[in-house]
């Protein structure tokens, strides 16, 4: 997808944030922007959830 101007970039960014909102119930989400030359190059999302380790090897998710 080739995004032609600020406004269509700021779309994206926002589109991408949106989805997040609507599908995740707890995690980290972040969104980069990567700049060459004064103008945006590349987006790049990244999904995270931290694992908890307790005893008994019970796995706790925490929010």
């Amino acid at each position: 997808m080739i995004l032609k101007n600020d406004v269509d970039v700021l779309d994206k960014i926002n589109e991408l944030f949106s989805d997040c909102l609507k599908t995740r119930e707890f995690g980290e989400f972040t969104v980069s922007v990567t700049m060459y030359n004064g103008r945006p190059v590349k987006l790049q999302k990244s999904e995270r959830e931290n694992l908890v380790r307790y005893e008994h090897e019970k796995i706790l998710v925490e929010k």
